[in-house]
């Protein structure tokens, strides 16, 4: 995670083990940690640990937990969460273009400038006309261009870095794994 902040790459990593055998709990303590809670930190066996990572100290990272046993897609889960959590504790910030903005408005869609978009985007879903939509909307943008968006958005609240703690997403995909369409 200090090699994808200093570098400002993204990462991604997975905890692998057996039914029962602390991945859970291994996320939430690594949240804590990333988190520069006190209390984890506070543990002697972690001393040293954080002796080599002292840039956990003066960075900001969102952390978002998410279990995706039942989810209905990744854009959703994600999405859904930063979208929540953004807006409870930043009212005031615009509300990143996350949602497919097509069926919303045809001038926005067709403007070059993207930050334009994003301001008429965040400016329209804040009415009481469309709020409703940002709010009940599954229709995200894909993903991978979503976590750009999410990125800069985070990076414009003051965040260093988003870390996504994915519980179960193995399960999830192998749930999903007889439904080639949705799995493709």
């Amino acid at each position: 995670m200090g090699a994808g902040i200093r570098d400002r790459q993204s990462s991604a990593s997975y905890v692998h083990g057996s039914f029962g055998a602390g991945k859970s709990h291994f996320l939430a303590i690594t949240s804590l940690l990333l988190g520069n809670d006190r209390v984890a930190w506070s543990q002697p066996e972690l001393h040293e640990l954080l002796g080599k990572h002292e840039w956990v100290k003066g960075s900001r990272v969102l952390r978002l937990h998410f279990h995706m046993v039942g989810a209905r897609s990744l854009e959703e889960k994600v999405f859904a969460e930063y979208l929540a959590r953004v807006g409870a504790e930043h009212p005031e910030a615009p509300v990143p273009p996350l949602f497919e903005d097509v069926a919303l408005f045809e001038a926005a869609r067709t403007s070059s400038d993207p930050a334009e978009r994003a301001r008429l985007f965040s400016a329209l879903v804040k009415t009481p006309l469309f709020s409703a939509y940002a709010k009940g909307s599954s229709s995200y943008v894909a993903f991978d261009p979503g976590l750009g968006i999410l990125a800069r958005h985070a990076a414009s609240l003051g965040y260093t870095a988003v870390v996504l703690f994915l519980d179960e997403l193995i399960l999830w995909f192998a749930s999903r794994a007889s439904d080639r369409t949705w799995l493709n």
